[in-house]
């Protein structure tokens, strides 16, 4: 069994945006190689950004 590589999205730097919406997500650290939690701004930012960390350990840290 080989592991399928990381979704690009899994690669981008965090990006908390531009606005005053704050709320808790979660981002894949390529660094560290696991989900991590952040405050997004509610605007911008990019595709690394995951509303639950269940979601983003789905989509990144089982791959690679």
């Amino acid at each position: 069994f080989q592991a399928q590589p990381r979704p690009d999205t899994c690669r981008l730097p965090v990006q908390k945006g531009l606005c005053d919406a704050y709320s808790r997500r979660f981002f894949f650290n390529a660094t560290a190689a696991r989900c991590q939690e952040f405050l997004y701004s509610g605007c911008r930012g990019n595709t690394n950004n995951f509303r639950t960390r269940e979601e983003c350990v789905q989509t990144c840290e089982g791959q690679g």
